[in-house]
C-alpha cells in the first residue's frame, strides 16, 4: 500500500509482475463514487499481471465527503505518483 495524498483513502496498491512490466494498467474501482475501495477489487489485477503488466489500484475519497472534481484530482495524483 502506497500513500499518494493526505486523506486516509488516498492510497494505492501496486501489483508487479515477476519480470519487467510490459506497462502499467490503472484500475479505478467502482461503487458509484460512494462505496468500496481498492481492497474490494484487487482480484481484477490478476489478468493484467498474468500478461506481464504492472497494476495500480487506487482508492479515493468518497461522496458525499468529496465531490466528483475532488475525486478526479485525487486519482490524477495517484497516477502522477
Amino acid at each position: 500500500t502506497l500513500a499518494y495524498g493526505g486523506h486516509p483513502r488516498e492510497a494505492l496498491d501496486l501489483f508487479r509482475p515477476a519480470g519487467p512490466p510490459a506497462g502499467l494498467a490503472v484500475i479505478v474501482h467502482g461503487g458509484y463514487w460512494m462505496a468500496f475501495g481498492r481492497e474490494d477489487f484487487s482480484h481484477l489485477a490478476a489478468g493484467a499481471l498474468a500478461l506481464g503488466w504492472a497494476v495500480a489500484m487506487p482508492s479515493y475519497p468518497l461522496c458525499p465527503e468529496a465531490r466528483i472534481g475532488a475525486i478526479v484530482r485525487a486519482l490524477a495524483r495517484a497516477v502522477d505518483r
